[in-house]
């Protein structure tokens, strides 16, 4: 009966499959003339994924297989488990309205590209109202009767409900209210390093150095070039980076590529086993993040991350010769309140995601218009951070989440910040100085590290399980704010 269930399964991967090879291609190579053909596509085969997950034969073969579940193993019967959640969710949801959603979404990433370009956020609005109220409507389908924003915290099975992120963040709030105030209204100090230069040439170049450097197979992944760079799992064995190579400092291209190689590199290291299982779906965007993160700001915003690789960017990257390591250190760990949030700080970082949770909970709990959202926002960074964003595309267009229907994901990018810093302890316990392991060239024992106690896991835990079984201890701010007070004498 269980070989009834994988076979069902492998036929859904197919679908998956195309559904997610045409997203990576809208979002990176999509001629513009092509499009329409493939938000159809994507609709034809979101469709047929709808039918077949909400099939009453998948349903009977699914509550067949729990009920006699003494044979399978702990990663079967997690499939199970969550396939038959899923489908209990997901069956009142009417299979043509599924279908629109996920047309929907597709053009609403399209809308929301072109706005920004053209700094029009009035242009964006009415999808962004339409995206809205189809998500309220689908909660309402999956969820009966429970508050829509939980619904999505729901979705993205944080093992958190709003009660405690409010919580959380509110720690952290108060945690970083000091260092914030340190830095608000003060001029940034320049460095050598913001006059570096680079072409988009040159920077996929150093960006594909820099992720075979941390581990990135490329046998089993690749890279491309979009707005908004984002890491997307065709399958098991093909893992896409995109990135934003233009129009931004090169440092941040770099940091931005380790941070989506962080994501691959989840994806890459999940126990083999467990292809076409549950622990392979890797559902926990906390997780995800903190992975992502781990890469980007624990280990590369570490100036003996890039000392041992130093000459080889040289010899990519000709600009980068002359650089010290004294700038660089500075450059990469200052903290300033700016307007972008991927280009912000680790630290001022945790505001822009508050600032967007408070705002999503202002889309789903209260009353305003989406023609107010622009103004909300400003204000929002205004009061955070001290800073105006120039222009929409700066502002409330700068991030494509909520044209990709992502609403309740913001909360990850924090979380995982705040996993970090309890990894960065642990990891330090285990294996000594971080700094020193970076230094001399030891990202293979960092990866061992990381891949046997969080990646080979997969989604078989939630955060606050791994945690737990990890350190011992819950869930807490704690020791991201001692990270970041460990860097408050560089601000000097």
């Amino acid at each position: 009966m269980f070989k009834e269930y994988q076979d069902y399964k492998k036929k859904l991967s197919y679908y998956h499959r195309m559904i997610n090879l045409m997203s990576w291609d809208l979002r990176a190579k999509a001629p513009e003339n092509s499009r329409e053909n493939k938000y159809e596509a994507i609709e034809f085969f979101g469709n047929e994924i709808f039918k077949l997950e909400t099939d009453p034969k998948f349903g009977e073969l699914l509550y067949k297989l729990n009920d006699s579940s003494d044979d399978l193993n702990d990663a079967q019967k997690l499939s199970i488990k969550r396939d038959l959640k899923g489908y209990e969710r997901f069956i009142n949801v009417p299979g043509t309205f599924e279908a629109q959603y996920n047309t929907m979404q597709a053009k609403c990433e399209a809308t929301w590209a072109r706005a920004k370009a053209e700094n029009d956020y009035a242009s964006f609005a009415p999808a962004l109202a339409k995206n809205i109220e189809m998500t309220k409507e689908r909660m309402g389908y999956i969820f009966p009767g429970k508050d829509t924003y939980d619904a999505l915290l729901d979705l993205w099975d944080y093992g958190l409900k709003t009660e405690d992120l409010d919580r959380i963040f509110k720690g952290v709030k108060d945690g970083i209210a000091p260092f914030i105030d340190d830095i608000k209204g003060k001029e940034v100090k320049k460095t050598k390093c913001d006059e570096l230069t680079a072409s988009p040439e040159t920077m996929e170049k150093v960006q594909n150095f820099l992720l075979d450097y941390i581990g990135f197979d490329f046998k089993r992944g690749t890279t491309g070039d979009s707005p908004h760079a984002l890491s997307s799992v065709i399958d098991p064995h093909d893992v896409r980076i995109t990135n934003r190579l233009y129009g931004r400092h090169p440092l941040e291209v770099c940091l931005s590529a380790i941070h989506e190689g962080g994501h691959a590199l989840y994806q890459q290291n999940v126990d083999p086993s467990y292809i076409g299982l549950a622990p392979n779906d890797l559902i926990y965007s906390d997780i995800h993040e903190s992975m992502s993160r781990f890469m980007e700001n624990t280990l590369a915003r570490n100036v003996e991350f890039w000392l041992p690789v130093y000459d080889d960017l040289c010899n990519i990257w000709p600009e980068f010769k002359g650089v010290e390591p004294d700038d660089l250190n500075r450059f990469l760990n200052r903290w300033a309140c700016s307007e972008v949030r991927t280009e912000a700080d680790e630290m001022t970082y945790c505001m822009h995601i508050i600032l967007r949770y408070e705002i999503e909970l202002m889309m789903f709990r209260g009353n305003v218009s989406v023609n107010e959202l622009s103004d909300i926002f400003s204000d929002k960074m205004k009061q955070y951070l001290g800073v105006t964003p120039k222009d929409q595309a700066h502002g409330i267009l700068q991030d494509m989440h909520w044209s990709s229907v992502f609403y309740g994901y913001f909360p990850s990018y924090l979380l995982g910040s705040i996993y970090d810093g309890m990894y960065l302890e642990k990891m330090t316990d285990d294996l000594g100085d971080v700094k020193k392991l970076l230094l001399n060239k030891e990202m293979p024992k960092i990866n061992n590290w990381l891949n046997k106690n969080i990646r080979s896991h997969g989604s078989l835990y939630d955060a606050p399980t791994l945690i737990k079984n990890l350190t011992g201890k819950e869930v807490s701010s704690d020791a991201m704010i001692r990270y970041f007070a460990s860097k408050r004498g560089m601000q000097i």
